[in-house]
Protein backbone atom coordinates (compact mmCIF):
# COMPACT_ATOMS: atom_id res chain seq x y z
CA UNK A 1 0.00 0.00 0.00
CA UNK A 2 1.36 3.36 -1.54
CA UNK A 3 2.56 5.35 1.69
CA UNK A 4 0.94 8.93 1.40
CA UNK A 5 2.12 12.09 3.33
CA UNK A 6 2.88 15.66 3.66
CA UNK A 7 6.21 17.46 2.96
CA UNK A 8 5.98 20.27 5.30
CA UNK A 9 6.26 17.56 7.94
CA UNK A 10 8.90 15.30 5.68
CA UNK A 11 10.71 16.57 4.22
CA UNK A 12 12.40 15.38 0.72
CA UNK A 13 16.39 15.68 2.52
CA UNK A 14 14.59 13.20 5.48
CA UNK A 15 12.38 10.77 2.71
CA UNK A 16 16.11 10.45 1.20
CA UNK A 17 17.68 9.61 4.27
CA UNK A 18 15.01 7.61 5.55
CA UNK A 19 14.45 4.68 2.44
CA UNK A 20 18.33 5.06 1.75
CA UNK A 21 19.48 3.92 4.97
CA UNK A 22 16.21 1.23 4.95
CA UNK A 23 17.74 -0.04 1.45
CA UNK A 24 14.60 0.41 0.04
CA UNK A 25 13.32 0.17 -4.04
CA UNK A 26 10.96 2.42 -4.25
CA UNK A 27 9.11 5.23 -6.20
CA UNK A 28 8.80 8.72 -4.85
CA UNK A 29 6.13 11.28 -6.49
CA UNK A 30 6.33 14.48 -5.16
CA UNK A 31 3.24 16.85 -5.54
CA UNK A 32 3.89 20.91 -5.30
CA UNK A 33 0.77 23.72 -6.44
CA UNK A 34 0.75 22.95 -9.49
CA UNK A 35 4.31 20.96 -10.25
CA UNK A 36 4.97 17.41 -10.21
CA UNK A 37 7.75 15.63 -9.85
CA UNK A 38 9.36 11.73 -8.93
CA UNK A 39 12.51 10.19 -6.97
CA UNK A 40 13.46 6.79 -7.67
CA UNK A 41 15.36 4.57 -5.61
CA UNK A 42 17.30 1.31 -5.98
CA UNK A 43 18.74 -0.84 -3.57
CA UNK A 44 19.22 2.06 -1.05
CA UNK A 45 20.53 4.56 -3.76
CA UNK A 46 18.78 7.43 -5.41
CA UNK A 47 18.85 6.57 -9.14
CA UNK A 48 16.52 8.91 -11.08
CA UNK A 49 14.75 12.32 -10.52
CA UNK A 50 12.66 14.08 -12.80
CA UNK A 51 10.53 16.85 -13.01
CA UNK A 52 9.43 18.99 -16.15
CA UNK A 53 11.92 18.96 -18.38
CA UNK A 54 14.61 18.54 -15.80
CA UNK A 55 16.12 14.93 -15.53
CA UNK A 56 18.63 13.81 -13.05
CA UNK A 57 20.75 16.02 -10.55
CA UNK A 58 19.21 19.34 -11.56
CA UNK A 59 15.86 17.78 -11.30
CA UNK A 60 16.42 16.50 -7.68
CA UNK A 61 18.08 19.86 -6.98
CA UNK A 62 14.75 21.88 -8.26
CA UNK A 63 12.42 19.30 -6.04
CA UNK A 64 14.68 19.98 -3.07
CA UNK A 65 13.44 23.68 -3.20
CA UNK A 66 9.83 22.66 -2.50
CA UNK A 67 9.20 23.33 0.90
CA UNK A 68 5.67 21.98 0.93
CA UNK A 69 3.24 19.58 -0.49
CA UNK A 70 2.23 15.72 -0.79
CA UNK A 71 4.09 12.89 -1.76
CA UNK A 72 3.43 9.46 -2.34
CA UNK A 73 5.66 6.77 -1.65
CA UNK A 74 5.41 3.24 -3.66
CA UNK A 75 7.91 0.62 -3.18
CA UNK A 76 9.31 -2.36 -5.56
CA UNK A 77 8.25 0.54 -8.51
CA UNK A 78 11.47 0.22 -10.93
CA UNK A 79 13.32 3.22 -12.65
CA UNK A 80 12.30 4.02 -15.88
CA UNK A 81 16.10 5.00 -16.38
CA UNK A 82 19.17 5.56 -14.21
CA UNK A 83 20.03 9.37 -14.11
CA UNK A 84 22.18 9.37 -11.24
CA UNK A 85 25.07 8.12 -9.76
CA UNK A 86 26.18 9.85 -6.84
CA UNK A 87 26.06 7.97 -3.08
CA UNK A 88 22.81 9.82 -1.59
CA UNK A 89 24.76 10.94 1.12
CA UNK A 90 27.03 12.82 -1.22
CA UNK A 91 23.68 14.36 -2.83
CA UNK A 92 22.66 15.49 0.48
CA UNK A 93 25.99 16.90 1.16
CA UNK A 94 26.03 19.03 -1.89
CA UNK A 95 22.45 19.76 -1.59
CA UNK A 96 22.85 21.68 1.69
CA UNK A 97 25.76 23.50 -0.58
CA UNK A 98 23.23 24.54 -3.20
CA UNK A 99 21.09 25.86 -0.19
CA UNK A 100 23.23 29.33 -0.32
CA UNK A 101 22.28 29.86 -3.97
CA UNK A 102 18.90 29.14 -3.33
CA UNK A 103 18.74 31.50 -0.42
CA UNK A 104 21.18 34.11 -2.17
CA UNK A 105 18.89 36.86 -2.20
CA UNK A 106 17.64 36.48 1.85
CA UNK A 107 19.17 38.73 4.59
CA UNK A 108 21.76 37.03 6.34
CA UNK A 109 22.77 36.64 9.99
CA UNK A 110 25.98 39.01 11.28
CA UNK A 111 28.66 36.50 10.78
CA UNK A 112 29.86 35.26 14.17
CA UNK A 113 33.02 37.48 15.98
CA UNK A 114 36.26 36.45 14.86
CA UNK A 115 37.11 36.67 18.92
CA UNK A 116 34.90 33.99 19.66
CA UNK A 117 35.68 31.48 17.19
CA UNK A 118 38.91 32.15 18.84
CA UNK A 119 37.72 30.99 22.42
CA UNK A 120 36.11 27.73 20.66
CA UNK A 121 39.14 26.95 18.48
CA UNK A 122 41.58 27.29 21.98
CA UNK A 123 39.45 24.67 24.00
CA UNK A 124 41.56 21.53 24.64
CA UNK A 125 41.08 18.92 21.82
CA UNK A 126 39.22 21.22 19.44
CA UNK A 127 41.34 21.34 15.83
CA UNK A 128 38.61 23.45 13.91
CA UNK A 129 36.12 25.41 14.04
CA UNK A 130 32.92 25.86 11.72
CA UNK A 131 30.12 28.43 11.49
CA UNK A 132 27.40 27.94 9.47
CA UNK A 133 23.71 29.72 8.89
CA UNK A 134 20.61 27.43 8.70
CA UNK A 135 20.82 28.07 4.63
CA UNK A 136 23.97 26.42 4.62
CA UNK A 137 26.39 29.38 4.27
CA UNK A 138 29.57 29.86 5.88
CA UNK A 139 29.66 32.34 8.14
CA UNK A 140 32.95 31.74 10.18
CA UNK A 141 35.75 29.41 10.22
CA UNK A 142 39.10 28.08 11.33
CA UNK A 143 40.43 24.86 10.33
CA UNK A 144 43.59 23.38 9.58
CA UNK A 145 43.61 22.45 5.82
CA UNK A 146 40.58 23.55 3.27
CA UNK A 147 37.88 26.32 3.34
CA UNK A 148 35.27 23.85 5.65
CA UNK A 149 32.57 23.45 3.21
CA UNK A 150 32.36 19.96 3.40
CA UNK A 151 32.56 20.43 7.17
CA UNK A 152 29.58 23.20 7.29
CA UNK A 153 27.53 21.35 5.14
CA UNK A 154 27.91 18.40 7.55
CA UNK A 155 27.24 20.55 10.03
CA UNK A 156 23.99 22.19 8.71
CA UNK A 157 22.65 18.91 7.58
CA UNK A 158 22.85 17.42 10.84
CA UNK A 159 21.69 19.96 12.78
CA UNK A 160 18.82 20.85 10.37
CA UNK A 161 17.56 17.04 10.19
CA UNK A 162 17.89 16.71 13.94
CA UNK A 163 15.55 20.22 14.10
CA UNK A 164 12.97 18.06 11.94
CA UNK A 165 12.94 15.08 13.87
CA UNK A 166 12.47 16.57 17.42
CA UNK A 167 9.76 18.66 15.60
CA UNK A 168 8.44 15.05 15.04
CA UNK A 169 8.61 13.61 18.44
CA UNK A 170 8.48 15.19 21.83
CA UNK A 171 12.60 15.38 22.56
CA UNK A 172 12.28 19.35 22.95
CA UNK A 173 14.30 21.17 20.22
CA UNK A 174 17.87 20.14 19.17
CA UNK A 175 20.19 21.94 21.14
CA UNK A 176 23.52 19.88 20.76
CA UNK A 177 25.32 16.52 19.23
CA UNK A 178 28.15 14.36 18.38
CA UNK A 179 28.96 12.99 15.20
CA UNK A 180 31.40 9.94 14.69
CA UNK A 181 33.30 9.00 11.91
CA UNK A 182 36.62 6.25 11.64
CA UNK A 183 39.08 9.55 11.46
CA UNK A 184 37.64 12.64 13.07
CA UNK A 185 34.78 13.09 14.89
CA UNK A 186 32.18 16.47 14.97
CA UNK A 187 30.26 18.33 17.65
CA UNK A 188 27.50 19.69 16.60
CA UNK A 189 25.62 23.26 18.55
CA UNK A 190 22.84 25.29 17.64
CA UNK A 191 23.10 28.94 19.14
CA UNK A 192 19.98 30.89 17.41
CA UNK A 193 20.00 30.91 13.52
CA UNK A 194 22.86 29.35 12.90
CA UNK A 195 24.81 26.46 13.83
CA UNK A 196 28.65 25.48 14.95
CA UNK A 197 30.86 23.02 14.57
CA UNK A 198 33.48 21.79 16.53
CA UNK A 199 36.48 19.15 14.91
CA UNK A 200 37.90 17.27 17.59
CA UNK A 201 41.10 15.25 17.91
CA UNK A 202 41.02 11.19 18.05
CA UNK A 203 41.91 11.88 22.03
CA UNK A 204 38.98 14.74 22.70
CA UNK A 205 36.22 14.06 25.10
CA UNK A 206 33.00 15.40 23.54
CA UNK A 207 31.45 16.06 26.90
CA UNK A 208 34.21 18.06 28.18
CA UNK A 209 34.36 20.01 24.87
CA UNK A 210 30.39 20.71 24.99
CA UNK A 211 30.58 21.92 28.43
CA UNK A 212 33.44 24.14 27.55
CA UNK A 213 32.31 25.21 24.43
CA UNK A 214 28.92 26.43 26.33
CA UNK A 215 31.01 28.24 28.54
CA UNK A 216 32.52 30.24 25.96
CA UNK A 217 29.72 31.12 23.99
CA UNK A 218 27.73 32.28 27.20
Amino acid sequence: MPIVGNLKEMPLPSLIETNCRALQSARLHLSHRDQEGEVYFSDGQVVHAATGSNRGEPALWQLMQWAEGTFVLENDAPAPERSIDRPWSDLLLEAMLHQADWNAGKAREVPMPADEIQKLKAIEGVTGVITAGRDGVVMGASVAEGNGETEAAVTVFLGALAEQISESIPVGLFEQGVVSQPNQRLVVIRQGERFIGLMLDPQASPAIVLTAARAALS
